[in-house]
């Protein structure tokens, strides 16, 4: 078809990132948006939302550009400028996030 629908998979609050991948396909394109407590050098403390795609190399090629084509719009409608890409769920810590957001941030 050539209406596709991006819906909702579900929400979990207060879930480690390696525990949120135990119940994720590896085969299955996913976005996953994030937010993680960082607390900053000088004190600061912020809540980051990270969006992150997840797109496994073993998923179909129709599925990969169908997901790739549809994040920028995912981007504009959740107003986050950057998408981190990650292939491998082994890959999604909490020290990914981390990095991610610091690689995000302006400083």
């Amino acid at each position: 078809s050539d209406n596709e629908t991006i819906e909702m998979d579900g929400e979990v609050q207060h879930i480690s990132p390696e525990d949120l991948t135990e119940d994720m396909s590896e085969s299955t394109p996913r976005w996953i948006v994030w937010s993680v407590k960082i607390d900053r050098d000088d004190g600061r403390v912020q809540y980051p939302l990270l969006l992150v795609f997840f797109c496994p190399e073993s998923c179909n090629q129709r599925s990969k550009m169908l997901y790739s084509s549809a994040t920028p719009f995912i981007c504009e409608k959740l107003q986050v400028t950057k998408c981190h890409n990650v292939q491998d769920l082994d890959d999604l810590t909490f020290e990914t996030l981390k990095r991610f957001h610091e690689s995000s941030v302006t400083r």
